[in-house]
């Protein structure tokens, strides 16, 4: 079993089973319950935003949640289980959130 901590897996590189280069890994959250990891956050890539079936906003990227068990394994990369067509994220993207918080 491989072990990373935080640090190392914020900022890595996330591609898909294609080899498209998604974006990087801002954060995630966890499950304090059963201390696990349950969603990754990933700043998605402007080039990449289109292929995923995401709308490119005015200004900036944005940030998805990924189910965790999305993901194939880690190395240099964070390589995700399906090619780019398929990947499906979780709930609203980051935008969407930081949007419906402003209206509350």
């Amino acid at each position: 079993m491989a072990v990373f901590g935080s640090r190392q897996l914020v900022g890595k590189r996330v591609v898909s089973q294609d080899g498209t280069d998604v974006g990087e890994v801002q954060g995630f959250d966890v499950d304090v319950e059963f201390w696990r990891i349950v969603t990754v956050e990933i700043k998605i890539e402007r080039d990449a935003l289109e292929a995923l079936g995401l709308k490119k906003p005015i200004f900036g990227t944005q940030s998805v949640r990924l189910a965790c068990d999305q993901i194939s394994g880690v190395s240099d990369s964070v390589v995700l289980k399906h090619k780019t067509k398929d990947v499906r994220f979780l709930g609203a993207t980051r935008a969407q959130e930081i949007e419906a918080n402003k209206r509350r």
